[in-house]
């Protein structure tokens, strides 16, 4: 993973963004849809866990405060 990136999802209409966490509810180093508000959850399997999102929620990576869709790590404008 690049330095810095956690993996985390956005709501495309209100902008907010939420790290990754496992099911534990520690910070996770990869995509996975524990801990996200249920508003957010489209569908969820027969054991009530989440299996897909809304369609404005958005997969990326919180760097600092910034969230990276994963189309913007194709050019990226990092710091020095």
């Amino acid at each position: 993973m690049l330095s810095g990136f956690r993996p985390a999802f956005c709501d495309a209409r209100s902008g907010e963004v939420r790290l990754c966490r496992t099911v534990d509810g520690e910070l996770a180093e990869a995509h996975t849809l524990e801990h996200l508000p249920q508003e957010w959850v489209a569908e969820c399997d027969g054991g009530g866990r989440p299996v897909r999102l809304r369609p404005e929620i958005r997969a990326g990576f919180l760097r600092g405060i910034d969230f990276w869709r994963l189309s913007d790590l194709l050019r990226p404008a990092l710091d020095a």
